[in-house]
């Protein structure tokens, strides 16, 4: 449903590692690996994010468009919101050029909606 999307996404931004469709609800609707699948447990870390996301969206200073990261020592999570129902997890290398993934998350939004 989204791998060509992500597929564009990772060509134009060498760090991603993983990416992944969740919806609010926690389940996941599609991920894809850029490294090897036994590393990180991303699902429940969805599931988890999910909940974070739903109680964030009750707050009136957050945004129905919106994006969060975590930085690590090693790698950034993002967090970044497709619709008020579906957000991204993107999990990317230090080598992270921030403004530079937002940029072409925003120029592909249309196509994610759409395959929702």
């Amino acid at each position: 449903m989204f791998e060509k999307v992500f597929e564009k996404i990772k060509e134009k931004n060498s760090s991603v590692k993983i990416i992944g469709m969740w919806g609010k609800d926690g389940l996941e609707l599609e991920k894809k690996y850029f490294i090897d699948e036994s590393d990180p447990d991303i699902d429940m870390t969805g599931a988890q994010i999910a909940d974070i996301m739903t109680k964030l969206s009750n707050l009136k200073f957050v945004s129905e468009k919106s994006h969060f990261t975590l930085e690590g020592e090693t790698s950034t999570l993002l967090i970044y919101t497709i619709s008020p129902d579906y957000f991204l997890i993107i999990m990317c290398g230090k080598e992270l050029v921030m403004g530079k993934l937002l940029f072409f998350l925003n120029l592909y939004i249309d196509e994610f909606v759409v395959s929702l």
